[in-house]
């Protein structure tokens, strides 16, 4: 044995900063890592209820084959998005302890080798490490404690697969609380809800004995105060694993407080831009779950604005019905649709993915002389703007978010008359 080989086996190992790691972002060979290669990321320091462990050794065999051959199809993965929520292959692995969180001190420690369980069933759903949580194609990565959503069932059951503590968020807290969460909070374990209150609604933490009030939702810029519940439930997430991190109640109030959903922040991600006589909306919507996000929104904002303008489009290589699924809840969403394509429709022909659009939301009840088709993303957002008059809101589910954006800051509106109604006072107060 070498000097190296035995420091390697050491509880003295070296941890590197950063990590090399083949996520999994579709179906095919070409969709593990990015163009051919592994990601670099950096290997975060445990919290106190976490295991940083060093994969030694990581097993493919064919079920790793069916899983690039399928993506999201797998059985094991419900239909996931794994654009949006890659995970990583490599079920069967050896594992590592280097480091210990110091709420697992007494449990685990540095050196301990370990290997992974690579599947288990929770009444009657599979949580496997390397299908529905990311494997072991990585040099380092984190155990515990768990974040989950309570809200998804199949998320939920993967509780039974988790090293360490569960914490639990759920937009539903009170009297609403599910029976998962209300039993999780009265074992004394963590859970971070949306609270129902006479002033509004708060997120709130309990943890063992203690409530926690954290904020109000429409403190929160983010959620446009209040009305986007798709950003209502990420602050839950983000706040349940700052929380589990060992941050502070009043940094995760404080982040809620300022971050923002503005372009140079997050672009793509619910981009509002005021300072027209009417809003504009720009987001990376692309799929049936984000266009009925967008959907919720505008029904919590229309009563504020005169008519609603969508454009939309939807990626080529998506199902032929997630296609129609996403028309058709635009046609319930908008008073005016501008169906565009992205500039790679991914295989489909020029002109089928709007026309498979504008034959959905015209099913779905919109009137064929409300829709117009304008293939370029950039006319169509052009288009768009001409259309908008004073007290309109417009929202683009954009592609080229940088383009579109710039397309919609350099516009050139039409002069707004003089009225009271218009004035920059009554705009802020929308």
């Amino acid at each position: 044995m070498t000097k190296d080989f035995d420091l390697y086996q050491s509880p003295e190992a070296p941890v590197a900063d950063t990590a090399l790691t083949w996520n999994m972002y579709g179906p095919g060979v070409e969709s593990v890592g990015r163009e051919g290669k592994p990601e670099t990321v950096p290997v975060p320091e445990p919290g106190s209820d976490q295991l940083l462990v060093r994969v030694d050794a990581v097993g493919m065999c064919f079920s790793d084959v069916k899983l690039i051959q399928q993506g999201g199809k797998h059985p094991k993965l419900y239909n996931r998005d794994l654009s949006i929520e890659p995970t990583r292959l490599g079920h069967e692995a050896a594992l590592t302890v280097l480091k210990v969180g110091e709420n697992l001190r007494g449990t685990y420690a540095p050196g301990q080798r370990l290997a992974m369980q690579p599947d288990i069933y929770q009444q009657g759903k599979s949580t496997a490490y390397g299908y529905t949580i990311p494997g072991g194609l990585i040099q380092f990565h984190l155990i515990g404690p768990a974040v989950l959503n309570a809200d998804d069932e199949r998320v939920a059951a993967m509780a039974a697969h988790a090293e360490g503590r569960i914490v639990y968020f759920s937009m539903h807290g009170g009297e609403g609380a599910s029976t998962l969460v209300k039993e999780h909070i009265q074992k004394g374990g963590t859970a971070v809800v949306l609270q129902p209150g006479v002033r509004g609604e708060m997120l709130a933490i309990y943890d063992a004995e203690q409530y926690i009030p954290l904020l109000w939702t429409h403190l929160i810029p983010a959620t446009l105060e209040g009305k986007a519940l798709h950003n209502v439930a990420n602050a839950l997430a983000a706040a349940a694993i700052c929380y589990a991190r060992g941050v502070s109640v009043e940094n995760i109030r404080q982040g809620l407080r300022t971050f923002a959903t503005s372009f140079y922040l997050t672009p793509g991600r619910l981009n509002v831009f005021d300072e027209y006589a009417f809003r504009v909306i720009v987001d990376y919507a692309h799929n049936p779950a984000a266009i009925a996000a967008l959907g919720d929104l505008v029904s919590r904002l229309r009563p504020n604005y005169r008519r609603t303008i969508g454009v939309i489009a939807a990626p080529g290589d998506r199902r032929g019905q997630d296609i129609r699924e996403f028309g058709e809840i635009a046609g319930k969403t908008f008073d005016l649709l501008v169906i565009k394509e992205d500039n790679d429709r991914r295989g489909r022909q020029n002109g089928s993915i709007a026309a498979l659009l504008h034959e959905a939301a015209r099913g779905a009840g919109m009137p064929p002389d409300r829709m117009i088709t304008v293939l370029d993303e950039l006319d169509a957002v052009r288009h768009a703007l001409s259309l908008a008059e004073p007290d309109d809101l417009v929202v683009i589910c954009a592609d080229a978010i940088t383009a579109v954006w710039k397309e919609v800051i350099y516009f050139q509106p039409r002069p707004v008359p003089t009225d009271p109604r218009h004035s920059g006072a009554q705009r802020l107060m929308r």
